[in-house]
């Protein structure tokens, strides 16, 4: 399950793994300067310790729960390469010097996904019980290394999936309340129309109906208000269907936020890019419908794990593309939900074109004239 979070979300979290460092700093420090060591030694240690910790702050500040598995590459190996050094270069080889190798696998545990986080929890141990045998450490203590190294690990994979957890449940409830709010604004659109249309249609009617039954003497000034109350009443009830359409017609980018926030709400990591662009209502509602008809094949068919939604304008045209790396069009049916598209595009000069990509995954383009 991914998970992405901004550097300063949960940041009392991160601050007290920060705290960790403190045991660190303390008994190697501690260490190093309760025992004669030469002064060349001593100032590489003190860079190896600092590098240590510039690593694991940069990691829980910068790159914990970013799901860039790249960084958080770096950061794991980067660790444990300085928490080697550290090790290699210590004269004494004794057993507190090799708990540093706990950090690196509460890192190698927080970065990752399950999987991945077992098997970089399961190198790092690996890594650290063969340095502490080469290094003269007793087997006994590897073996301790390891067990503990295995628990952090663990604890810090258990720690990300329930933030992940929780994360996804945060999105789930903002998206039912997106949905409850678009619901009320649909009855009121319908309540609108149905009452409020039905009396003003009426209105309407009678007003007519009276104007054709008035006596021939009837005075031109009454028959001038009552043309008045025909034309307010017409211009109401065109006002009043003018607020239903907007109420009912959804705008491209609260669209394009919708999608992003149900895709992230079911666990499909949604990439969005678009530039600010003015639309005709005709193309905007268009577009809007294609980006939840492409959402839904997306959460529906795909089993896709990332989708990327993009707008870009060039030369007059504004290009929608919604890419996903699922499992192509063998799941998808290419019936009423392509061909509503098409016929919603297509007479506004636009294309519709959906093809399965060769690495796997499918995409979906539509195409439409900026200006109408």
């Amino acid at each position: 399950m991914g998970v992405r979070l901004a550097p300063n979300r949960y940041l009392p979290g991160r601050l007290l793994m920060l705290a960790f460092l403190v045991v660190l700093l303390q008994r190697d420090l501690v260490n190093l300067f309760s025992a004669p060591i030469a002064l060349p030694a001593l100032v590489l240690s003190l860079v190896v310790i600092a590098s240590i910790c510039a690593v694991y702050a940069w990691f829980w500040l910068r790159v914990a729960g970013s799901d860039d598995n790249r960084r958080a590459t770096v950061a794991v190996v980067g660790l444990t390469v300085l928490v080697t050094v550290f090790t290699w270069i210590d004269p004494n080889r004794s057993y507190p010097f090799y708990y540093p190798y706990y950090y690196c696998a509460i890192v190698a545990g927080a970065a990752y996904a399950w999987r991945v986080g077992l098997f970089a929890i399961g190198l790092v141990a690996g890594v650290a019980a063969t340095v502490i045998l080469l290094a003269g450490g007793r087997p006994s203590v590897a073996t301790d290394v390891v067990m503990i190294m295995i628990l952090l690990g663990l604890g810090a994979l258990g720690v990300r999936r329930h933030v992940a957890n929780f994360v996804q449940l945060q999105l789930a409830r903002d998206e039912i309340r997106r949905l409850a709010v678009n619901e009320e604004r649909l009855r009121l659109a319908r309540d609108l129309h149905d009452e409020l249309g039905q009396t003003l249609s009426t209105v309407v009617l009678q007003s007519e109906l009276v104007s054709a039954e008035l006596p021939t003497e009837t005075s031109e000034s009454t028959r001038r208000r009552l043309r008045q109350v025909m034309d307010s009443a017409r211009s109401a009830l065109q006002s009043m269907r003018e607020l239903v359409t907007g109420f009912r017609q959804p705008t491209l980018l609260q669209e394009i936020a919708n999608a992003g926030a149900t895709l992230e709400a079911a666990g499909i990591k949604c990439e969005v890019a678009t530039p600010p662009t003015e639309l005709p209502q005709p193309a905007e509602v268009a577009l809007a419908w294609a980006v939840r008809e492409g959402t839904t094949n997306v959460l529906r068919h795909s089993k896709a794990t990332w989708c990327r939604i993009s707008l870009a304008a060039k030369d007059g045209r504004l290009q929608l593309i919604v890419l996903d790396n699922g499992k192509g069009s063998d799941t998808l049916d290419p019936g009423l939900g392509l061909r509503g598209l098409r016929e919603r595009i297509e007479p506004l000069g636009g294309r519709v074109s959906a093809e399965d990509l060769a690495g796997g995954g499918f995409r979906l383009t539509i195409d439409v004239p900026v200006h109408q």
